[in-house]
């Protein structure tokens, strides 16, 4: 389940890489492709494919990035 809590948005507290894989097909399944995650989120598809099989970290801001992306559609 996502935190929709993002009036309050504390790393120390809100911070889930374990989500990452999640976030991002949650991403893909908004917008309909990861290269347009991507574009939309500042990286390249390239990170998001790696982030996604956990060669690389899901850093705090692309994790909001994704959630506000996720849940407004907005970015």
């Amino acid at each position: 389940m996502l935190d929709t809590t993002l009036n309050k948005v504390d790393a120390r507290t809100h911070y889930k890489p374990e989500k990452a894989k999640e976030l991002i097909q949650a991403a893909i399944n908004v917008v309909n492709s990861r290269a347009e995650v991507a574009r939309r989120c500042g990286c390249s598809d390239e990170y998001l494919r790696l982030v996604m099989k956990g060669e690389r970290k899901l850093n705090y801001g692309l994790q909001v990035t994704l959630e506000v992306l996720i849940l407004t559609d907005t970015l």
